[in-house]
């Protein structure tokens, strides 16, 4: 996979691009579906759902036994790859049954501890992640396979289709399980049109030797990618305990708004991961750096314009009875959150290609524990605002350990000095969404400043434009 520095940036965004309206289809099902909960249920039963979604994501993490990451990694390792990694995807099955299982029976003791009643909401959200777990490694192998079309299917019935049933039922019944059920039904329905299309059916089991090979590399990272959820939504639980269901709510509610550029560069690791694992062996670690800068720029241009904007973005999110305006420096601060996510994400994709993924099972629950230490100790003193502090503090020690972890490997300090670069570059604009008043003549500076930031980094972009994912660059297993 040769070329230049431009012209591997065209591929991450002409194939990042088919990721990124996936992403666009769920970010645009989440916008219409929360001003819509917002205001069909009350700030404590919308409390209840953002506490389900938490578990979702949560069981969902556990329910791919590290198999997805897996899977994708031995597509591109051999000749015989994709036969190797529809085995493992056919084997996050039983394994799904299995933590769903585990998650059910012991859940009046977990739900116990954070303060939530055990009932059919939180049931029916822990077999929902279970679903959701076989959902992912099935998209896996999509990614992997360069199937971005299919991928957007997937993703469309999965978000679009799941929120519309789920909020089909909650107009109809007003209630957190209604919620819940719906988007059970369409997470189930979108993991059965996964499965076949990705074709995992057509190589048969793992050998016992294959699936011990890949539990060797996957197990390690199921405690990183419980963190990463967990760094991303945990803090609800903790604010449940500590102020309320109410709270937790206008806490989903900003986090919604400012959070979206977390899912943006999550978004584009799907797209990023495979380009940096297709290269060749000798382009690497170019491709890392070249990447790496486009995607940090990216991040710069999400944070500044969420936080920026984030007084419009919450008022459709919400009704003025969550107090909009006290959310606006809560959503601002989140956005930050970003930049220091596309920095860990560069640094642990050398990581996992290499196959070390100790660290990866250290950083990111060492950056959870942070923040969920952070909310018991300010959260009550601080409000809200304590829980977005925490949210990016934990995410620049998940990018410092990454960047320790790569010590001595290629092309480290190239990365260190973008990264850096791009942190103090997101401060000025984070920091004028914070503080600028949110109506009047405030809001009028904000979507000016908004709009200059996008032109800025839009700018050098144009060299980059996509070209049409032909067989040219398409990513082969090799």
């Amino acid at each position: 996979m040769g070329g230049d520095g431009h012209s591997v940036v065209r591929r991450l965004v002409g194939r990042g691009s088919v990721y990124t309206l996936s992403l666009g289809v769920q970010l645009s099902a989440a916008l219409l579906v929360v001003p819509i909960l917002t205001r069909l249920l009350p700030q404590s039963s919308y409390g209840r759902v953002a506490a389900a979604l938490v578990v979702v994501s949560l069981v969902q993490v556990f329910a791919t036994g590290g198999l997805s990451e897996v899977a994708a990694r031995a597509w591109f390792r051999s000749a015989q790859g994709p036969g190797h990694a529809r085995r493992l995807a056919l084997a996050s099955v039983p394994i799904a049954a299995l933590v769903g299982l585990l998650f059910d029976l012991t859940g009046p003791l977990w739900a116990r501890a954070l303060s939530l009643p055990y009932g059919p909401v939180l049931r029916v959200g822990v077999w929902t992640g279970a679903v959701a777990g076989v959902l992912l490694t099935a998209q896996a192998l999509l990614r992997a396979a360069d199937r971005p079309w299919t991928f957007l299917c997937t993703a469309a019935l999965a978000s679009a289709g799941a929120q519309g049933i789920a909020l089909g039922l909650t107009a109809a019944y007003r209630s957190p399980l209604a919620y819940m059920v719906g988007l059970g039904a369409g997470t189930s329905l979108a993991t059965a049109a996964a499965l076949q299309r990705s074709h995992v059916l057509t190589d048969g089991l793992p050998s016992v030797g294959e699936v011990r090979s890949a539990l060797a590399i996957g197990l390690p990272v199921l405690p990183h990618n419980f963190a990463v959820y967990a760094l991303a939504a945990a803090d609800r639980l903790v604010i449940v305990a500590l102020l309320g269901l109410s709270a937790a709510g206008r806490y989903q509610v900003a986090y919604a708004v400012g959070g979206l550029g977390v899912t943006l560069i999550t978004a584009l690791n799907q797209a990023w991961l495979p380009l940096f694992l297709g290269a060749d062996d000798d382009e690497r670690w170019s491709v890392l750096r070249t990447t790496s800068a486009a995607v940090h720029r990216i991040a710069i241009a999400a944070a500044g314009v969420l936080a920026l904007l984030a007084p419009i973005g919450l008022a459709i999110a919400a009704p003025p009875s969550y107090g909009r305006t006290s959310l606006v420096a809560v959503s601002a601060i989140v956005a930050v959150s970003a930049v220091p996510y596309a920095t860990c994400s560069a640094y642990f994709h050398g990581l996992f290609f290499e196959g070390d993924t100790r660290w990866m099972g250290i950083s990111a629950p060492l950056a959870a524990v942070l923040n969920i230490v952070m909310n018991i100790l300010l959260l009550r003193a601080w409000g809200l605002i304590a829980a977005a502090v925490a949210t990016v503090a934990a995410y620049a020690v998940f990018a410092a350990v990454g960047v320790y972890a790569s010590h001595g490997r290629p092309g480290r300090s190239a990365l260190l000095r973008d990264s850096a670069l791009s942190w103090l570059a997101v401060i000025p604009a984070v920091a004028c969404g914070a503080l600028l008043p949110s109506d009047g003549g405030g809001l009028i500076v904000r979507i000016v400043l908004a709009a200059g930031l996008l032109a800025a980094l839009a700018r050098p972009a144009f060299r980059f434009l996509p070209t049409p994912l032909t067989a040219s660059n398409r990513i082969t297993p090799r």
